[in-house]
């Protein structure tokens, strides 16, 4: 813009996606599929593709607040021993003396959950194009999260982030409780209230530890993906070979 002075900032992140299919389709021995490389959009193809990288470093730090904001919970939790018992006992809520520290944690979570569900939408939006672009045909949900398993990567986390980003996104918000998991030793877990009830039942609650498997198994199904698309690279490469 004229007369506006500005620089951009260095994001430096681990291209493990973008670069490496690139790079492949550059050296590809296939004539078809370097030709149709050449008609690759920034915007329609490398935009969304790098937004899937920042959006999975954005969820490594989210998840790395809310580990320290948990521990820093815990630590409390563990100084006070007997008033635990008696909320556990009496169904009390428990005052924390850091009230911003729950804020800081709802919040967190509201995002993560936020951003994962952005960052799986967008890796469908690449796909989508990419694929058009690249191999010339359409591809579905199903494909994808089919080829994932069939590389060894786990898909269960799909449903629980996409049944609760809904959930969370349009009808409530991501209150948390906390659950003793062994009394002995006294460790805790978070619990994200999906309703506003005093005695839980199974479905009125999504454990901290299902955030986790959500956070693994995106950046995990990001690079089974990459692995899908350079198998499918080299079968093109293979079938003109055979026609040649």
């Amino acid at each position: 813009m004229a007369g506006m002075e500005y620089f951009h900032l260095d994001y430096r992140s681990v291209d493990y996606f973008i670069g490496r299919l690139q790079t492949r389709l550059r050296s590809s021995s296939s004539a078809t599929l370097r030709e149709r490389f050449g008609r690759w959009d920034p915007e329609t193809h490398g935009e969304p593709a790098m937004a899937i990288v920042a959006k999975i470093e954005m969820l490594n730090r989210v998840v790395g607040r809310l580990n320290s904001d948990l521990g820093q919970l815990c630590a409390h939790l563990e100084t006070v021993p007997d008033k635990v018992e008696q909320c556990i006992v009496e169904g009390r809520a428990l005052s924390i003396p850091n009230s911003d520290l729950l804020w800081q944690i709802s919040i967190d979570i509201d995002s993560f959950l936020f951003e994962a569900r952005s960052a799986y939408e967008l890796l469908g939006k690449f796909l989508h194009a990419f694929f058009a672009l690249i191999f010339e045909r359409r591809i579905t949900e199903e494909q994808v999260v089919g080829a994932v398993k069939d590389l060894g990567g786990e898909v269960a986390w799909i449903p629980i982030l996409r049944e609760n980003r809904k959930l969370f996104f349009h009808n409530t918000s991501p209150w948390i409780a906390v659950e003793r998991t062994a009394e002995n030793s006294v460790r805790f877990d978070l619990l994200l209230l999906k309703r506003n009830a005093q005695k839980l039942a199974s479905g009125d609650f999504l454990h901290f530890r299902d955030c986790r498997a959500i956070q693994r198994g995106l950046a995990e199904s990001v690079q089974k993906i990459s692995v899908w698309i350079v198998n499918e690279i080299a079968s093109v490469e293979h079938d003109d070979t055979l026609r040649e």
